[in-house]
């Protein structure tokens, strides 16, 4: 037996006693006198409580009696119903008129983040590139999460050149303590990059996103059109690249108030709709040449 196993298989069984104490200590383990672990009981319902087939069918059936009765005798009723109901739409149109007068008004009382004009998407890169590399540089212990936000595919490769993500070997660590003969596997050390949809690719971004919460990858670049799927990371600075104006304008600014957010976007003025787009975009943010 090497010795490398042998202090493992030792570290194991007095883990596993440790573990075993502490649960006797607590009344959370099933044991007899002797020590012998026994199974503990089932929580399931037993068979005879459980509804049969025909009981689910009569059930079903009995709902469908019941709602046809309410049908038709509603029906009767129908006359006199006709002079309640346009009191209450009225009302529930003056509460929908009410609530939409509310989210203007906080619309309005949100901040304006900064949003720089660019001419062209390599200046919009590049611009992207040292706003990442200033907030890097005033976070001193390399704690602040950030997200890198590409409206398009092509921006997103352009980002992954100029904040040169790429994966690196790195060398996997026993959990024992022990020199591991382990081999070595590539990883993103400061930048890691995730596939979208999120939801679609969920296994493909568990370690990028594992490495994210415990801090080995501070930044995150995603090409999205929404910051919805990243609200949950609990991120301090957003940088937002976008080619097209519209990708700014729909964004929510109200799940936007507690980050630090920065916007760069490529104006198109031979653009039929810049008119308008500059006028959006004036709403919602504060532009900068």
């Amino acid at each position: 037996m090497s010795s490398s196993f042998k202090q493992k298989k030792l570290k194991t069984l007095a883990t596993r006693k440790k573990t075993r104490k502490r649960k006797m200590q607590l009344g959370m383990t099933h044991e007899d006198e002797s020590g012998r672990l026994f199974q503990p009981p089932s929580r399931r319902d037993p068979r005879w409580k459980k509804p049969t087939a025909e009981d689910l069918v009569g059930d079903f059936v009995r709902a469908k009696k019941k709602q046809k009765v309410a049908l038709l005798s509603g029906s009767e009723d129908d006359e006199d119903d006709e002079e309640e109901e346009f009191p209450e739409v009225a009302v529930e149109e003056s509460e929908a008129s009410a609530d939409e007068e509310e989210a203007s008004s906080d619309q309005l009382n949100l901040p304006k983040p900064v949003l720089r004009l660019c001419k062209t998407m390599e200046e919009c890169v590049k611009r992207a590139v040292t706003a990442h590399k200033e907030i890097r540089r005033e976070d001193g212990r390399q704690k602040a999460k950030v997200l890198v936000l590409a409206d398009t595919r092509s921006v997103f490769k352009a980002l992954k050149l100029g904040l040169g993500v790429k994966a690196e070997p790195v060398k996997s660590k026993s959990k024992f303590g022990v020199r591991s003969e382990k081999k070595t596997v590539m990883a993103y050390r400061h930048i890691g990059p995730l596939k979208t949809p999120m939801d679609k690719f969920k296994d493909a971004n568990k370690d990028v996103l594992n490495d994210f919460k415990v801090g080995k990858v501070p930044t995150l670049l995603a090409e999205d059109l929404s910051y919805y799927p990243y609200s949950n990371l609990a991120l301090q600075h957003l940088v937002l690249v976008a080619k097209s104006a519209q990708s700014a304008i729909n964004l929510d600014r109200a799940i936007l108030a507690d980050l630090n957010v920065q916007v760069f976007v490529v104006e198109d003025a031979n653009s039929a709709q810049h008119a308008v787009a500059r006028s959006h975009l004036e709403q919602a943010f504060t532009l900068v040449e």
